[in-house]
């Protein structure tokens, strides 16, 4: 395998681990946060968010989309 992707079994081992590793601190984070949740407040929330606006634009008042940013950066030297 290791030849596969072309990296020392070594390397292919320690990636695997720390792969390995952020899947279960993502996994206790998530646990943790849901143990802290508030039911109330969560609901609540999502009856919020799906309920939409319902009001119509104000005369007057226009959105204005600006293009996004390139990720991109080029280092000036």
């Amino acid at each position: 395998m290791s030849e596969l992707e072309g990296v020392s079994v070594n390397q292919l081992i320690n990636v695997a681990i720390a792969e390995k590793l952020a899947q279960m601190r993502t996994a206790k984070w998530f646990a943790d946060r849901i143990a802290s949740a508030n039911p109330k407040t969560g609901a609540q929330l999502i009856r919020d968010l799906t309920r939409g606006g319902g009001e119509k634009p104000r005369k007057g008042k226009v959105i204005v989309r600006t293009p996004k940013k390139s990720r991109r950066q080029t280092a000036t030297a």
